[in-house]
């Protein structure tokens, strides 16, 4: 299975830099996953799922006096 590393580690007896992709042996991969190593690689396409913002107006700036005691 392909896992993607998160931290620097030593995985299939090379050593693994963060953000690689190395395909393990499933227990070596679970022994990763359980020191907080790596997380198992999907290779599922993401969509994008951000929703477009309205375009609104911007507000008015609105300046207010201050008192003469400084508050």
């Amino acid at each position: 299975m392909k896992y993607r590393i998160i931290k620097s580690t030593v995985a299939g007896g090379a050593l693994c830099k963060v953000g690689d992709i190395v395909e393990v042996r499933a227990d070596e991969g679970k022994a990763l996953m359980a020191y907080g190593k790596a997380v198992p690689h999907d290779e599922a396409v993401i969509e994008n799922r951000v929703e477009p913002v309205e375009v609104r107006d911007p507000k008015p700036l609105v300046r207010t006096k201050r008192t003469s005691n400084g508050r």
